[in-house]
């Protein structure tokens, strides 16, 4: 059978898998964890499964297959295309976004533009978290005077307002504790700066569908370097064009990132340009593209840290810190204490929840498996940095397959943190000729990188 048969099967394998994760959602944390389990075992075969000598298609079939894959990544574009125009045609005639996280990013980029302070004392962007934590704010003794049933229509109201008077009645901080974590610090922006920055600019046009935009353009940022880093990766163009058809037609990305407007895809696109100039041998563009997605999120950026070391030199180090501390100074300097509750802490003091098998484990259990995950990913990075393993694409397929293993919570959100990886993961696995990394590992103990 020709590799990019298999790998065609192989994908299609495993986004069945995942596929289960849309229907299998809260309560089914057990589930969920067995799923991603049996992802992370799939890929431990995929690497070290004796491998069969490649067999390359007839050319005749070589060339159909090509003309097929055309045919599919132009139709599943199109696609994409519509669900995002379907989906500003949706938000044009409500005025307002899905979910939670696009409508969190509009409150803090205005109140941003009004000189306020989304991570400040008594800022209120997360209004999920503000419905969640009813009985924490009582503990505390913040004492609310709207009562329970019209909270509400009182939230909504705000998230349209921005009415401060309604919102010091909604979380008065008089009768607040004086804690770093007080539940009048825990409720303002959860995601980085940079985000906020950048939607701010935004922010007089007045149209919740501007974080839409952003949302669809950071999106297509992700694909078109995702679809770079198969290209140059993979003589095969047939191999890296299944790549480039799996991410447009997988559904997690277009429901979670377009229809749902998360913002995890802010620190994807960071991630994944960083991987790109990595692999165009930019050590300095690495370091500019992991500081920047530090900006967005501290997960999964941080699992991509060691590419810094793998550039060889301190000057990508220093590129990575310098543009994290553009982005994050200023609001140290404003509020420290809100970036560390809110970004900082907040993963901390989050409730578990039924997505996660943590939810129904034992705390002994999930600490050992929180240990064993941080140990996994350090010896995946040192047989990387070290040349013992050359496969990068597979290295950040488990790394972050082991991230989704170890969290409170497991949202849908989260699966292309990994889902992207695995898929160029499993193209690396039947590429017969991969072309070699500018970058690649030895850079820690200045080894020669194996044969």
């Amino acid at each position: 059978m020709a590799p990019s048969i298999k790998a065609l099967a192989a994908i299609a394998a495993i986004e069945l898998l995942l596929a289960l994760l849309f229907p299998l959602d809260w309560t089914y944390g057990l589930a969920r964890g067995a799923i991603v389990l049996v992802l992370l075992c799939g890929l431990i075969l995929l690497r070290f499964w004796p491998r069969a000598a490649v067999q390359p298609a007839a050319p005749r079939t070589d060339a159909v297959l090509a003309g097929f894959l055309k045919l599919a990544v132009a139709a599943a574009l199109m696609l994409d295309i519509g669900i995002a125009v379907q989906t500003v045609g949706r938000c044009l005639e409500k005025n307002e976004i899905e979910m939670d996280q696009g409508p969190a990013l509009w409150i803090s980029a205005r109140l941003l533009w009004k000189g306020e302070n989304p991570y400040g004392l008594g800022a209120l962007t997360d209004l999920r978290a503000y419905e969640g934590r009813t009985a924490q704010r009582r503990a505390e003794g913040i004492v609310v005077s709207i009562p329970a049933e019209n909270t509400a229509e009182a939230l909504a109201r705000y998230g349209r307002t921005l009415d401060p008077e309604l919102r010091k009645q909604l979380l008065p901080t008089a009768t607040a504790g004086k804690s770093l974590l007080s539940e009048t610090r825990l409720l303002g922006y959860k995601y980085g700066p940079l985000l906020i920055d950048v939607a701010a600019l935004f922010a007089p046009l007045g149209q919740p569908c501007a974080i839409v935009g952003l949302q669809i353009a950071i999106y297509a940022v992700t694909l078109v370097a995702m679809a770079c880093l198969f290209w140059r990766a993979f003589e095969d163009k047939n191999l890296a064009a299944i790549g480039i058809l799996a991410l447009l037609l997988d559904r997690h990305l277009s429901w979670e990132y377009v229809e749902l407007a998360m913002a995890d895809i802010w620190v994807l696109a960071f991630c994944a340009l960083s991987v790109l100039a990595f692999q165009r041998s930019r050590p300095l563009g690495v370091g500019a593209c992991l500081g920047a997605a530090l900006g967005c999120k501290l997960f999964p950026s941080l699992i991509f840290l060691p590419l810094l070391l793998a550039c060889g030199g301190i000057r990508p180090i220093l590129v990575a810190a310098g543009v994290a501390a553009a982005i994050y100074l200023p609001w140290l300097a404003w509020d420290p204490a809100g970036i560390f509750a809110n970004i900082v802490m907040w993963p901390f003091v989050m409730f578990k929840d039924t997505t996660s098998w943590t939810y129904y484990a034992p705390p002994q259990i999930v600490l050992a498996a929180r240990l064993i995950a941080l140990g996994a990913l350090a010896l995946l990075w040192y047989r990387y940095l070290t040349g013992r393993e050359t496969r990068l694409f597979w290295t950040l397929a488990v790394a972050n397959t082991l991230l989704l293993v170890t969290g409170n919570t497991f949202h849908n959100n989260y699966i292309p943190w990994a889902l992207i990886w695995v898929v160029a993961a499993v193209i690396e696995r039947y590429s017969a000729a991969r072309i070699p990394w500018p970058l690649q590992g030895a850079a820690l103990l200045g080894r020669p990188q194996p044969a």
